[in-house]
């Protein structure tokens, strides 16, 4: 008889595989298999059975290594056990006793699917070893013993994974409750600093307030120095021209004075008393005329400098009216402000009792996830 077996691939226990290799692959649980050809007798068959006691099962594979059927030991002597079996099937191919319709699964299937889809067979074959597959090539057989363990050890990953979910849970929100928890002091902090800086805002208007109104009445008083130097300067033309017109007399007298000197001496010694009193009034005349002339000079620089002040004036005046266009402009800021800050100090405290709602329900989910590990750590899946 010639007979195959595949190699054993499995090589520790499933407690030791799943120490070593958390995820489960159906590869690792393969059993070794003797093979058969379907032309095999079935007497060949018996005589493999009876002399390896430990087996369940044969596998029955065509010469192209994709199998044809399984022979299960306690369906195979079933079947040849009664009182005509054996010289009946003796010499007949196993293909007449093989179970043609057993399950075959390829190795690259998830352990889980595996498991289902055995487990949904009918009544008859559910404790049956399923044929497993590489590329269509027959490479052994999963046993009913091997997939409730394979089960055992879905069902503890499976419980491990929710584990380290629920710890990763746990982690996530003590990480949010931490947070909210700054947020909710950053909120105060903001809140303060909007109200600080509201109340800052608020001083600040009123002292623009204060500085409006001395703008004001530099604007006034700006505007009542130009107005009193417009009248200095009205009232120096007016004196230059008196002084002007003083000087125009003062030339008349001395014409006068110089003709009546003339005419006392032609009056000969009748006109010397004349004469002296011409003389007298000539020289007064020229006095007024040079004192004439620097009233004049003077009333000049004080016209000049008059000018002078109420061009500075002036621009004064206009200086004072950009600061109060300004001073009119950063208060309307200062109001927007004010009132921007009392906004934000509304919004920093409804943050902050948002932030506090959320620490107190993050802090009640925390404890329900914490019962909820404890729970699974103390359930029987995780004492298998």
């Amino acid at each position: 008889m010639q007979l195959q077996e595949t190699v054993a691939v499995r090589e520790s226990e499933p407690a030791e595989f799943a120490k070593h290799y958390p995820a489960v692959a159906l590869a690792d649980w393969i059993r070794s298999c003797p093979q058969v050809s379907p032309e095999q007798t079935c007497g060949e068959i018996a005589e493999l059975f009876r002399k390896r006691q430990e087996l369940e099962c044969v596998a029955v594979v065509r010469t192209t290594g994709e199998p044809a059927g399984i022979v299960m030991r306690h369906r195979f002597f079933k079947l040849i056990g009664s009182l005509y079996g054996m010289p009946l099937f003796a010499d007949k191919p196993v293909s007449k006793l093989m179970d043609g319709m057993a399950m075959v699964a390829e190795t690259d299937l998830s352990p889980q699917e595996l498991i289902d889809r055995a487990m949904s067979r009918d009544e008859e074959r559910i404790y049956d070893a399923v044929m497993m597959t590489r590329g269509g090539a027959f490479t052994g057989v999963l046993t009913v013993s091997d997939m409730l363990q394979l089960s055992r050890l879905l069902r503890r990953e499976l419980a491990g994974r929710q584990m380290a979910t629920v710890k990763g849970a746990e982690r996530m929100l003590r990480d949010i409750r931490g947070a909210v928890d700054r947020l909710a002091g950053e909120a105060s902090e903001s809140r303060a600093g909007s109200l600080e800086i509201a109340e800052l805002a608020e001083h600040g208007r009123e002292d623009l307030t204060e500085m409006l109104a001395l703008f004001r009445l530099w604007t006034e008083t700006a505007e009542r120095q130009a107005k009193s130097v417009d009248d200095l300067l009205a009232r120096v033309s007016d004196t230059v021209g008196i002084a002007k017109m003083i000087a125009q007399l003062a030339d008349q007298c001395n014409l006068l004075a110089i003709n009546a000197q003339i005419e006392a001496a032609r009056a000969g010694s009748h006109g010397l008393g004349f004469s002296v009193v011409a003389q007298e009034v000539r020289q007064l005349a020229d006095e007024t005329k040079s004192q004439a002339g620097q009233i004049r000079e003077q009333l000049s620089g004080m016209a000049a400098s008059a000018a002078a002040a109420a061009a500075h004036v002036r621009e004064g005046k206009e200086g004072a009216d950009r600061g109060l266009l300004q001073v009119h402009k950063t208060e309307e800021t200062f109001g927007r402000l004010w009132a921007q800050s009392s906004e934000n100090a509304k919004g920093t405290e409804h943050l902050a009792v948002a932030s506090r709602e959320a620490s107190v329900m993050s802090e009640q989910i925390a404890v329900q996830v914490a019962k909820l590990a404890a729970q699974m750590i103390d359930s029987p899946e995780e004492k298998y």
